[in-house]
């Protein structure tokens, strides 16, 4: 008895039957325990897939989405569980038709459908929830609208997530920053392979082309192929960020007529006078959560097997065939005559289908109306009758013949006129044709004809040997297109071409063959490739993102598996560049920690940069500087702080000129200033040390001069002004301040020269104000003391 790994849900459903089992994932059939409901279980065996707590968040945060948001176009999600070894979803059966189990569906119809698969995906990515896991299987037309199903794994984002049709970056395990751009590329692989488009790429863009035929049927077909390729491109910030743009392409391209024609309800679609109805449903059961849709029609169909086609409602019978009758010939009456020889009945007509020309669309079989049942069992009753009365007549009439005696007939004598002329050999229709080219291409190596005899072969309608003869020409081109691939991959490889190795490995890959049969060598030539591309496809992600450590760091892996690319070098000095950009940006902005940190970066993976020691060297100087500059500020506004403003600004003047003009010391400056303003407000005042103060001085002594300075917050300077008397020019020495708090000059006798002194004082303040004592107009007198004889 099967049981879910988590025990509220073992409590609450029960499960009848496994529907699919896989190594990672297991489907069950089973019901809700109280009310009966059918639900189907899924269950994803986590053990060992290195999944973690960051894996667990996001299960729980698309699960939570889901169950909130309810969005249409997916499966209803019942019930959910995390074990740490097993993540469980619990759906609601949905009824419909698995995409890939469609039938006789119009190319119009088609693109309306993928139409709204898209529009289910955009429901999906509005409440915040990426599939990735998107594949033809995975779409299940309901009804008017398409459900997404497979959901569980891609919740995870795991590497290799839906690896058949999954992002360039999901499979090589990159971190996916915006995973709505991996579905965006996933919906378009599955759009080009339900059309059976032709996807081919140069470099990382791709080129898309869809089939003649649905060229001509379809609209605005240049817009839907540049959008395709657009949503292929294999870098994920170059694809469209969301479905919308791919899914209005798709209406776009659905002729008007089309579009109003189109009876999703019934689930036929009209187009160009004729309707193709969809394969049945079985009475419209529910199809399981994430089964295969062989799975899905096994349970669907039960232990009753395949139910068998009804019989067609009315029988048109062929016209009957005249035999030839033998000549009359003339009978001897003595020869018994032998029973009549057995007549082989004349062959059929042969079939329309071997007709020349073109065969008839085949119209669909009208849908049953009540009582259709009853009156065919009508009409195979008298037929059955019919065939049986027949049968008797013919054995009632062999047996009467044998009783007779008749005549035995004479053979027509043999004719000898000239041999009938050879019959001339049919002559090889276009298809024909076209597959014999195709052969003699791809004998001659021109693969690019051998594709474009591919694309007109598809315009064309084929037998059934035609068909096969067109398979094994694809089959062989691809084949060829696979070899040619690995060719050019050796050779990439031996060059060192960067370019040439990750082009080899996508043509590899779009052939779409089996690798096992390839030699050991090109395996294993291909696994380094492929981890090569990878590498390259990491690098450019991360230059496109302008994450330029990560771009060092993978240039440097890439340099290790594949060394000597002119890629990698390029790459290498375009980051080095930026870095080096970077460190003189934050260096402008004072912040020297950050440009430190940039050149860091380059040392440690291109410590031989030319010039790049120096400019390390030169940044660390300026750090230096920087933080003596800082300190320096800080004690300057400390000093303000403390009611000494004029000491700060005195710091500050002894800063060099240039770090005079830096911002931080225009700014400190500002501040002191305007500190020193507050507390200076008067200026200094000058007067002589006392009233009766004497300016004199005696012969051949130095000449000391004092005077009283005082101020409101104090006093920052005082200079002495003095010239001989008649003399134009004065002369200046500063004033030092004494023990008693006077301010005293001193002039020395060469410079007094024994005569009377003209002296004026001015007095400064630390806000700049002034104040004096004389002036140069009119100057205080300074005599020298004579003698009794005026000597």
């Amino acid at each position: 008895m099967h049981q879910l790994p988590d025990e509220r849900l073992a409590e609450a459903y029960a499960l009848e039957e496994v529907l699919q089992a896989r190594e990672a994932t297991v489907v069950y059939r089973g019901r809700v325990r109280v009310s009966g409901e059918g639900v189907v279980a899924k269950v994803l065996r986590l053990a060992g897939s290195g999944v973690g707590d960051l894996h667990r968040q996001r299960f729980l945060k698309a699960v939570s989405a889901l169950s909130s948001a309810a969005p249409a176009g997916t499966a209803p999600l019942r019930d959910a569980a995390w074990t740490g070894e097993h993540a469980v979803l619990i759906f609601a059966p949905v009824p419909g038709t698995r995409f890939t189990q469609l039938t006789a569906v119009t190319p119009e119809g088609a693109v309306s459908l993928l139409a709204r698969a898209g529009l289910s995906l955009r429901t999906l990515h509005e409440i915040g929830v990426a599939h990735l896991n998107l594949a033809p299987d995975n779409l299940l037309v309901a009804g008017e609208e398409v459900i997404l199903t497979g959901l569980g794994w891609g919740f995870l984002r795991m590497p290799s997530t839906g690896a058949a049709f999954a992002a360039p970056e999901l499979r090589k395990a990159v971190d996916v920053p915006e995973p709505q751009r991996c579905d965006v590329f996933s919906f378009a692989s599955v759009v080009t392979a339900i059309l059976d488009a032709e996807v081919s790429f140069a470099e990382e863009e791709a080129q898309v082309r869809l089939p003649p035929l649905l060229q001509k049927q379809l609209e605005n077909v240049a817009a839907l192929e540049a959008t395709l390729a657009r949503c292929l491109h294999e870098d994920p910030f170059e694809r469209p960020a969301a479905v919308p743009e791919l899914v209005q392409a798709l209406v776009a391209a659905v002729p008007e007529e089309s579009l109003a024609k189109e009876s999703p309800g019934r689930g036929a679609f009209e187009g160009e006078g004729e309707t193709v109805v969809l394969e049945p449903e079985g009475a419209g059961e529910p199809v399981p959560e994430g089964v295969p849709p062989a799975e899905a029609e096994e349970a669907r169909q039960g232990e009753g097997g395949e139910v068998p086609p009804e019989a067609p409602e009315s029988v048109v019978a062929e016209p009957p065939v005249p035999q030839a009758q033998p000549p009359e010939v003339p009978v001897s009456p003595a020869t018994p005559p032998p029973p009549p020889p057995e007549v082989a009945p004349a062959p059929p007509p042969p079939p329309l289908a071997a007709a020349s020309g073109p065969a008839a669309p085949r119209a669909a079989a009208p849908a049953a109306v009540p009582g259709a049942a009853k009156r065919r069992r009508w009409v195979w009753f008298l037929v059955a009758a019919g065939l049986l009365l027949g049968a008797g007549s013919v054995v009632l009439l062999s047996l009467s013949a044998r009783a007779r005696v008749g005549v035995v007939p004479t053979p027509p004598p043999a004719t000898t006129g000239p041999p009938a002329a050879a019959t001339r050999p049919p002559l090889p229709s276009a298809a024909e044709k076209l597959v014999q080219e195709g052969q003699d291409a791809l004998r001659a190596g021109e693969l690019p004809r051998v594709r474009e005899i591919l694309s007109a072969l598809a315009a064309e309608t084929l037998t059934v040997e035609q068909q096969a003869a067109q398979r094994q020409l694809e089959g062989q081109l691809r084949l060829a297109e696979r070899d040619r691939a690995l060719a050019a991959l050796r050779a990439a490889w031996n060059a060192r071409d960067l370019a040439g190795v990750r082009r080899a490995v996508r043509e590899v890959e779009a052939a779409k063959l089996p690798e096992e049969d390839l030699s050991a060598s090109d395996r294993e030539l291909l696994a380094q490739a492929r981890q090569v591309q990878q590498a390259a496809a990491r690098l450019g992600q991360e230059e496109k993102a302008r994450r330029w450590e990560q771009v060092l760091a993978e240039a440097h892996d890439l340099e290790q598996q594949f060394p000597g690319t002119r890629e990698v070098a390029q790459a290498q000095a375009r980051a080095a560049q930026a870095l080096e950009g970077q460190a003189r940006l934050f260096e402008s902005q004072g912040d020297f920690e950050r440009a430190l940190a940039s050149l860091h970066v380059l040392e440690r993976f291109l410590p031989a940069r030319p010039g790049l020691a120096q400019e390390l060297a030169r940044v660390r100087q300026a750090q230096v500087k920087q933080e003596q500059l800082r300190n320096l500020l800080a004690k300057a506004s400390r000093l303000g702080q403390e009611g000494k403003p004029e000491q700060g600004l005195a710091l500050l003047n002894q800063l060099a000129a240039e770090q005079l003009s830096a911002p931080e010391v225009a700014r400190v400056r500002e501040e002191l200033s305007q500190q020193l303003a507050a507390v200076d407000a008067l200026p200094p005042t000058v007067a002589p040390p006392t009233a009766k103060y004497k300016w004199e001085y005696a012969k051949g002594q130095v000449a000391k001069l004092e005077v009283k300075v005082s101020d409101d917050h104090g006093v920052a300077s005082v200079t002495l002004f003095f010239r001989k008397k008649n003399e134009a020019a004065f002369h200046s020495l500063s004033m030092s301040k004494s023990s008693i708090g006077t301010y005293v000059g001193e002039v020395v006798p060469a410079a007094h020269g024994n005569e009377d002194l003209e002296i004026y004082v001015v007095a400064e303040d630390h806000s700049g104000h002034q104040s004096s004592l004389g002036s140069p107009q009119r100057p205080l007198e300074v005599k020298r003391k004579r003698g009794l004889f005026g000597f």
